[in-house]
């Protein structure tokens, strides 16, 4: 998981916590399921790297992970999820689930 952390830590420096979309509090963050579509650019992908930069202190808690991503895709999104979850996790963000082969 060291590589996935390294990932999600690297999308999460670059995010800016100053300014958030009009959205971002209107989002039931507390539920179990949380899923945005959209066209591309309007900052889906920040509205969650803001979530779990401002609630969690740790990828070990929150992650994010890119499902196109050849990391993700070799070591594989159900693997990723189970691990994530037994080492403590609370909450996984997938983007470009889309993408997934089989999806």
């Amino acid at each position: 998981m060291n590589e996935i952390y390294l990932l999600h830590e690297n999308y999460i420096e670059t995010v800016e916590l100053s300014f958030k979309r009009y959205n971002y509090s209107l989002l039931p963050w507390s539920e179990s399921g949380l899923g945005i579509i959209g066209p591309r650019g309007v900052g889906k992908t920040t509205l969650f790297l803001q979530h779990l930069k401002e609630v969690y202190d740790s990828p070990e808690y929150g992650l994010y992970i890119s499902a196109d991503h050849p990391v993700v895709l070799a070591k594989g999104l159900l693997q990723i999820a189970k691990e994530h979850f037994q080492l403590r996790g609370k909450c996984l963000v997938i983007d470009e689930i889309h993408k997934y082969p089989n999806w």
